[in-house]
């Protein structure tokens, strides 16, 4: 089975661009005014990592985000714990697993239809 790529997911000084099969733009910028960090391709969507110490917001960021081609957010990952100085550094696609590392030095697999952990392991 061939896999068909649709879209691509890129970073642009800290935007996001997500462009079609023949390089047109989808959408391009921050999300929700934030900067992205990384960011993967997952189906028909990206997953971003937000930059977690630039929005100003009560409580925390909740840094790990599904983005639609549009630029609308899906969802927001759930946090792998409830400190406050927690946020996502990292993210990778591993076979079918969402995986992504934690500030606290948590690696977890997260459901990529609906961004809840499914298991977390500390690495350190």
């Amino acid at each position: 089975m061939i896999d068909t790529v649709a879209i691509d997911c890129r970073l642009d000084d800290h935007a996001l661009v997500i462009r079609d099969s023949t390089g047109h733009v989808l959408w391009e910028g921050r999300v929700e005014g934030v900067d992205v960090l990384s960011v993967v391709r997952l189906g028909e969507t990206c997953v971003a990592v937000l930059e977690w110490g630039q929005k100003q917001q009560v409580g925390r960021l909740l840094n790990l985000v599904r983005v639609a081609k549009n630029g609308s957010v899906l969802w927001r990952a759930e946090m792998p714990t409830n400190r406050n100085a927690e946020a996502y550094t990292k993210i990778s696609i591993e076979g079918e697993d969402l995986v992504a590392w934690s500030f606290s030095g948590l690696m977890v697999r997260l459901d990529p239809e609906t961004g809840r952990i499914r298991s977390k392991q500390f690495v350190g």
